[in-house]
């Protein structure tokens, strides 16, 4: 009942900043009807507000509904939630980039994926995201380009253990790069997961 109420409001009758708490909180069926709400309200600077606040969920719910509005404005918020602490929302952010194949802000992902924590997830979205802005780029070197790129990440030091061990579990056994000798580097390394992997 109170999803349908939700979805039932309309326009600038209701006090729509009374709809925000539901983007963080209640479950999922009252955090997406307050998604759709905000999204179709034309409350882009309402829910800019809330870009910043403590609460990643809150963030995240803004995010989705600021997609869905579809303005320049909302668009230009990408930046900062690429740069997010938390990784839902910078894989929610990346998601976006991919699916509107917004090329000009591949660097962004780049460094949205670096920043740890780094997930399973963020890093599925990641590689994903490449799949869709390569766009008629040819199978085959397109596959070459990203085992090349993950390569990489594999081999740079700098990056979060976390991601270079999701980076080697991505490349083919095969791959020139993984020779014993650079193996036993990695398994030198004090992070777990990169040992382990």
């Amino acid at each position: 009942v109170r999803h349908q109420a939700l979805l039932g409001l309309r326009g600038s009758k209701h006090p729509l900043e009374e709809v925000l708490p539901y983007l963080a909180g209640e479950g999922p069926f009252l955090a997406a009807a307050a998604i759709e709400v905000l999204g179709r309200s034309g409350r882009t600077e309402l829910l800019l507000s809330r870009a910043g606040v403590d609460n990643a969920r809150m963030r995240l719910g803004a995010l989705l509904a600021l997609r869905r509005t579809g303005t320049d404005e909302a668009q230009r918020a990408l930046p900062g939630f690429l740069e997010d602490p938390d990784p839902a929302v910078r894989r929610a952010a990346i998601q976006w980039v991919a699916e509107e194949k917004l090329d000009a802000l591949r660097p962004l992902v780049q460094s949205a994926v670096s920043k740890a924590p780094v997930t399973r997830e963020l890093f599925e979205a990641y590689l994903a995201a490449g799949d869709l802005l390569a766009g008629g780029a040819r199978a085959a070197d397109y596959e070459r380009d990203r085992n090349t790129h993950l390569a990489d990440l594999l081999e740079d030091a700098d990056q979060p253990p976390s991601l270079r061990a999701l980076a080697l579990g991505a490349l083919p056994a095969d791959h020139p790069q993984l020779s014993v000798v650079f193996l036993s580097t990695l398994v030198a390394v004090e992070d777990p997961s990169l040992r382990y992997e």
